[in-house]
């Protein structure tokens, strides 16, 4: 949605297409809007930054994707808690049964993969840090 209006208001490639006038799509009117509602100073300077970046290649889904870990991180970073971001998850709570099903699932989900090795990595601890939390060992 957002991203979408965004690039219809200030991507070289989309301002150039002529745009329906079909009020059923949302992000063509939210597009609109922001091209019209946002700050002079703003508009120009996300309109530089895609001008500058319009060769480059971007696909939508691996922006999703980055969005969908990054917000995997940050839960992990604030709640600090691993155990219950797995029962969120409906991992069973018996630790032999958690550990097949952890592993069983993280063959087959890039997102769960990407939070187990970042919840044991050194971003993780500095992530902490920076939050102003202490990551203790055992």
């Amino acid at each position: 949605g957002v991203l979408a209006a965004a690039l219809q208001a200030f991507h070289p490639r989309h301002t150039r297409r002529v745009r329906g006038r079909d009020e059923a799509d949302l992000a063509a009117r939210l597009g609109q809007l922001l091209a019209r509602k946002l700050p002079i100073r703003l508009a120009r300077q996300l309109s530089a930054q895609f001008k500058e970046r319009e060769q480059e290649g971007f696909d939508s889904r691996d922006w999703r994707a980055w969005v969908q870990r990054s917000g995997d991180r940050v839960g992990l970073c604030l709640s600090r808690n691993l155990g219950a971001a797995l029962d969120i998850l409906g991992l069973p709570q018996e630790p032999g049964e958690r550990s097949a099903a952890l592993k069983a699932r993280a063959a087959r989900d890039g997102d769960l993969r990407d939070l187990l090795v970042f919840a044991v990595s050194p971003a993780y601890v500095a992530a902490r840090r920076g939050l102003g939390f202490e990551v203790k060992t055992r």
